[in-house]
């Protein structure tokens, strides 16, 4: 694992705090062995985890309160806050399978796919954005069939590697508004705290990695997402 990483923080009037983190990384394992089961140097490759960007914000904001208001107004303008995190990542890699190669080896290894001559792994992604790539995310033009090894037409390994086409990348944000009250009660400074979560604040699709089995229906295709849709959660705690 190599990666360079940054983080910045801030703090405005013991108000406002925030910080933002970003890592730069790759993660190389050989954890799993496609094609011949006898060259592990061929396994070498990113790990399935492995993000090359990802920048986390978040901040917490203390809501000034009105000087001028008194008596129950000025309660309930007290002691509000707000806090939220984005998350920004590139997609996960994903690792290219055909069921059809191998066969004149008795499948003892499961095959990569078959890169066509002149072609690069680049070649594999579609064009487009995330959304109009959603029935289509790789190019099979890229792709040719397993070579053929025996005479009765059994096939050989493929000779893609592994992670070799990310999968999307997200970009989530949650967010939460609160109000503690000092209330009394079995402690003279007791508090009551409010708190309005929302996970996925903003409602954004985020999609999963599309089906990488060469020849079935799901291959290339993204049928579902990552996030839940956005989720909103209360809750009230009683502090003492």
């Amino acid at each position: 694992y190599h990666s360079i990483q940054a983080t910045f923080r801030g703090q405005i009037s013991r108000k406002l705090t925030f910080q933002s983190a970003y890592t730069l990384s790759k993660a190389l394992n050989n954890l799993v062995v496609y094609n011949d089961q006898n060259r592990l140097d061929l396994a070498n490759g990113r790990a399935g985890f492995d993000r090359t960007h990802r920048l986390i914000s978040n901040f917490d904001y203390q809501l000034p309160e009105p000087h001028t208001a008194s008596g129950w107004m000025g309660g309930l303008w007290k002691g509000w806050s707000a806090a939220g995190i984005v998350i920004v990542q590139s997609g996960l890699p994903m690792t290219l399978t055909d069921p059809n190669g191998g066969a004149v080896f008795g499948r003892a290894g499961t095959a990569t796919i078959t890169m066509c001559p002149q072609t690069t792994y680049t070649d594999l992604a579609t064009p487009g954005g995330t959304k109009q790539r959603l029935g289509q995310w790789i190019d099979s033009s890229a792709i040719c069939a397993a070579p053929v090894l025996g005479s009765d037409g059994a096939t050989g390994y493929g000779n893609a590697g592994i992670s070799i086409i990310n999968g999307p990348g997200q970009v989530n944000t949650d967010f939460s508004i609160g109000k503690r009250s000092r209330v009394g009660g079995l402690r003279e400074d007791a508090e009551l705290a409010f708190r309005v979560e929302f996970y996925n604040a903003l409602n954004s699709a985020q999609f999963a990695n599309p089906g990488t089995t060469l020849g079935t229906a799901s291959f290339g295709v993204i049928t579902q997402t990552s996030v839940a849709p956005r989720l909103i959660q209360f809750g009230l705690k009683y502090l003492f």
